[in-house]
């Protein structure tokens, strides 16, 4: 038994940003930029995941001992990364987004939910029978 297990919080961050148009920054850019970002607004334990589509960006951050339960300090993150996004899409992009607490007391009275990672599944078939 994990001692720290009852006390983590795991919340999921999710971001999309639709940027001016005329900005066009490249991936890369974009990644370092997000990734130092996420570093300072949530430390050094989690996972991020930015996907660029068609006209959007997705960013997915998910972070450890955050209170993504509490309101205040939710809409205090969100506005943090609006600003940071409008420094590098341009002050007239578009950003929605969400918190959802993963795991870890939401302090309704209901139980701790537990968050399970499980490691990807290789499967190596083979067509003899």
């Amino acid at each position: 038994m994990n001692p720290n297990s009852q006390h983590q919080l795991w919340t999921m961050w999710d971001y999309t940003v639709v940027p001016d148009p005329p900005r066009h920054p490249s991936f890369v850019q974009v990644r370092e930029n997000c990734v130092r970002f996420a570093r300072l607004a949530f430390g050094s334990a989690g996972q991020i995941q930015i996907v660029q589509k068609r006209r959007s960006w997705h960013v997915r951050v998910l972070a450890e001992g955050l209170p993504g339960h509490d309101p205040a300090f939710a809409d205090w993150m969100h506005a943090q990364w609006v600003r940071f996004f409008q420094h590098g899409f341009g002050a007239r992009c578009h950003v929605t987004s969400a918190v959802k607490l993963m795991a870890g007391d939401p302090q309704t009275g209901r139980p701790a939910d537990q968050m399970l990672i499980v490691p990807t599944i290789v499967s190596s078939a083979s067509e003899e029978m």
